[in-house]
């Protein structure tokens, strides 16, 4: 349909024709391809999640890593490697279901706030901020016990249960087994973190629908990279709020090791703990695999993500010749 000037509005498709533009307007379209994108992703890194969740824990609890080891991510991963390559994989089907069901609810919840104008103010970077942080707090609510069960079945290994660790055959035996014991408020133990998290998925979406409106073409050398335009921005995207909100998560993680003087500390109390006797090292435990891991997944979630909806127009479009 043309508009006022009498050109082709891109959220408008010319008969038998559809843009990528038209179908980010339409957040069912988004959010199954967002979801999509984040399982496959998820499949590829949960190695890398593994070994971040146990380097995180090895503030508070060794893993049969020697303390005088000179790098403890090479003993960590021999260590790992014991129980063979895919316990590494251990939680994956639980972070594929929350990658997927995350990034489905987080991207419809978020391009419908947009598109109804929900929040609106002068700054497109605050209303991007708010509403991604409102579409995280919804995301939250309803997956947090699943995160819980994915932290706790990362950390399963054959020390753990040596050691008498809980052993859970998967998230619906976490679900079941912490909802008998401890009843719901166990499934959202830590929601704190989570609380800060909301801040965290509302920069990342904020940083990347910011940095994918750049145009690269005034640029003749970034116009030669084009094609990993979506790639790069949500590389990008990641890295401000992954070193702003890191600290909270390896708390949180330490919260759950087993029968160890912090299991039962609130988390401000274990950041200060943290603070005070690993110093600001041990609250960025882990954070070389964990940056390693939000790199290749922003860039492989988004770059996937603007693929399937590229792929989507190119087959309609062929389709309706």
């Amino acid at each position: 349909m043309p508009n006022d000037e009498g050109t082709v509005c891109p959220l408008t498709p010319t008969k038998g024709h559809i843009t990528v533009d038209y179908l980010k307007s339409h957040a069912t379209v988004t959010a199954l391809s967002n979801a999509l994108a984040g399982a496959m992703c998820t499949l590829i890194t949960q190695p890398i999640a593994s070994l971040r969740t146990r380097l995180q824990s090895l503030n508070i609890y060794c893993h049969g890593v020697p303390k005088d080891a000179r790098s403890k991510l090479k003993a960590l991963y021999k260590v790992s490697m014991r129980d063979g390559f895919f316990s590494l994989y251990r939680g994956g089907g639980c972070s594929m279901v929350i990658s997927a069901a995350g990034w489905f609810i987080f991207r419809f919840t978020y391009d419908e706030l947009t598109q109804r104008k929900v929040v609106e103010f002068d700054s497109k970077m605050g209303n991007k901020l708010i509403l991604g942080s409102l579409s995280s707090l919804v995301t939250t609510v309803i997956l947090h016990p699943a995160w819980n069960a994915k932290l706790n079945i990362e950390l399963q290994t054959s020390k753990t249960k040596l050691d008498g660790w809980p052993q859970y055959r998967g998230t619906m035996h976490y679900l079941f087994v912490t909802t008998r014991d401890q009843g719901i408020k166990g499934l959202y133990k830590g929601w704190e973190v989570n609380g800060i998290g909301v801040i965290y998925y509302g920069m990342v979406i904020c940083l990347y629908e910011t940095l994918s409106e750049s145009d690269w073409e005034q640029y003749p050398i970034l116009h030669k990279f084009k094609s990993i335009k979506p790639m790069m921005n949500g590389m990008l995207s990641k890295i401000i709020p992954t070193t702003l909100c890191y600290p909270f998560y390896v708390s949180r993680t330490m919260q759950i090791c087993f029968a160890t003087e912090l299991t039962h500390r609130k988390l401000h109390e274990i950041f200060f703990w943290t603070l005070k006797h690993k110093r600001l090292s041990g609250l960025y435990a882990g954070f070389q695999m964990q940056l390693i891991k939000s790199l290749v997944s922003g860039g492989i979630t988004f770059g996937i993500y603007e693929a399937i909806l590229i792929a989507i127009a190119k087959i309609y479009n062929l389709a309706a010749v």
